[in-house]
């Protein structure tokens, strides 16, 4: 399985993923259109983002995602707000498509600016710096209800 990094618009990205060799491309337009819609509260420009998706790929062959180790990570978008984080991963998680997950989104971990900043290492422990409280980590049961939605 391999997948594409294009960082460009949706209707550039898509041909990437004809079938003849990058099995999917990360889909950063839905991306961002679920982080703005969550930070916004409309869902518009996210409803027109789908649509668009649905029309120019082929059938399941983009990864939806929420950030990854180039942008700041999600939960600082967020302003630290679990509630906002818990919407967008039950957005994101649910959409049709490959969901990937930047790992440390699932704990909150924060991080922005330079690149250092945004790709820390995975938090293990329970000490300074270590994975967040549990009311951050609302994308794990979303984990488990999109794997009940497909079996």
């Amino acid at each position: 399985m391999a997948v594409g990094e294009v960082w460009s618009a949706t209707s550039q990205v898509a041909p990437y993923a004809d079938g003849t060799g990058i099995d999917f491309c990360f889909e950063f337009d839905l991306g961002y259109a679920t982080v703005n819609a969550v930070n916004s509260g409309n869902p518009l420009y996210l409803v027109n983002k789908m649509a668009e998706v649905l029309s120019v790929y082929r059938p399941l062959q983009y990864a939806p995602f929420l950030s990854n180790h180039d942008q700041d990570r999600v939960f600082t978008q967020f302003g630290e707000d679990a509630g906002k984080m818990k919407l967008a991963a039950a957005v994101y998680l649910t959409l049709p498509g490959v969901p990937f997950i930047y790992y440390g989104e699932e704990v909150g971990m924060v991080g922005s600016g330079s690149d250092p900043n945004k790709r820390t290492p995975m938090q293990w422990t329970a000490g300074a710096n270590a994975a967040s409280p549990p009311e951050r980590r609302g994308i794990r049961s979303m984990q488990t209800t999109r794997r009940t939605m497909l079996l």
